[in-house]
């Protein structure tokens, strides 16, 4: 599974994910780990438009679902 979310704004330095406090990014990250997934960020700060990815193989959703 391939999920890619797109944007056209300002960017971020990506470097302040792992900085951040709030849960939001934290749960993302957890549970992409728990399906041994991963999460790519793609962004830079003053330019246009962020990307993430996050893929999570087939299998481990096939054994999570049951």
């Amino acid at each position: 599974l391939v999920v890619t979310i797109e944007d056209n704004g300002t960017g971020f330095d990506v470097s302040l994910l792992e900085k951040s406090t709030g849960n939001g990014w934290k749960n993302i990250l957890s549970r992409a780990q728990v399906l041994h997934g991963t999460v790519d960020v793609d962004s830079q700060s003053g330019t246009a438009g962020t990307t993430f990815v996050v893929c999570i193989p087939a299998r481990q959703l096939l054994a999570h679902t049951g």
